[in-house]
């Protein structure tokens, strides 16, 4: 068999097409994953280790987001920046941004808290992101 999923009515071969089509999809998906997850780890790490004021607008515009429905504002993002692929990947980037928001911040969270930040703190050192970098290995 030459045409493993056969030919359309014009007698192109349809696994070529689809395999064609596929890669425009997975490039859209994987764009998305990866913008989304480096502005959400970066917003998460900013939101829980500065908290205050920082944290609360962050956060509170992360539950905006989240009560919304996703392809509802989508399409509204969509439509206030254009029908293009850049613009859909854009709004489907902010769809999927808040679950990394969250996500990260509460695992900073639980680092910040951790005894031997508490310590460091006690004994007269900075709140930078030093001490924890020494200690989490």
């Amino acid at each position: 068999m030459s045409h493993l999923l056969g030919t359309d009515d014009v007698g192109r071969d349809i696994l070529s097409r689809l395999m064609y089509g596929a890669r425009l999809s997975l490039l859209v998906g994987c764009l998305v994953v990866v913008l989304s997850l480096i502005l959400g780890v970066v917003l998460g790490l900013v939101s829980g280790y500065f908290g205050g004021v920082v944290d609360s607008v962050i956060m509170r515009v992360v539950d905006i987001m989240l009560a919304l429905p996703s392809l509802l504002l989508a399409l509204v993002l969509v439509a206030i920046f254009g029908p293009s692929i850049v613009n859909a990947s854009i709004a489907l980037t902010f769809v999927a941004l808040p679950h990394y928001v969250r996500l990260t911040r509460a695992a900073v969270l639980v680092e910040v808290n951790r005894d031997y930040v508490t310590a460091s703190r006690v004994a007269g050192g900075r709140r930078d992101a030093s001490d924890v970098h020494q200690h989490s290995s």
